[in-house]
């Protein structure tokens, strides 16, 4: 990736660019890949809530674009008929960030899912992830409304 943007510095130097110019290029470029990692870690949080907790999630929403602005990327909805808001990282800094955020805690209260869907995320890791998740922000007690086998975890 460095090399990539390397590449992409020397071409515009010479194309003898300003520095201004360049600046401005290499941040259209971030923009655009931040934008393609956000939509495929998305995509990535959807398969994995209907492939790992099938069982459990009735559907899976995207937001609309205000939604999605203020915070919220999905809704979950359970077979038990709650509903969950969601905000899907791409690391665990993003994570970390988000949760420092005044909309986690003025706003929703740090009522809202927040988890990390990176590709390097395990199956075990996501499905640990989510249930601490699901437990957080509405005090579940696993053992008896929601019970999970071992291999359903």
């Amino acid at each position: 990736m460095w090399k990539d943007r390397l590449g992409e510095i020397i071409e515009l130097l010479h194309q003898n660019k300003t520095a201004e110019d360049i600046y401005v290029a290499l941040d259209k470029n971030d923009k655009r890949t931040n934008a393609k990692v956000g939509h495929q870690t998305e995509s990535r949080f959807e398969h994995r809530m209907y492939a790992y907790f099938g069982f459990m999630v009735l559907n899976v929403n995207k937001s609309t674009n205000t939604e999605d602005k203020e915070g919220v990327d999905y809704y979950v909805t359970l077979t038990s008929g709650e509903r969950f808001p969601v905000q899907v990282k791409s690391s665990d800094t993003g994570v970390t960030n988000f949760k420092q955020d005044p909309r986690y805690t003025e706003r929703f209260k740090k009522k809202i899912i927040v988890i990390n869907s990176a590709h390097y995320i395990s199956k075990s890791e996501f499905k640990k992830h989510f249930i601490k998740e699901l437990v957080r922000i509405r005090g579940l007690d696993l053992s008896s409304k929601t019970r999970l086998t071992r291999e359903e975890i």
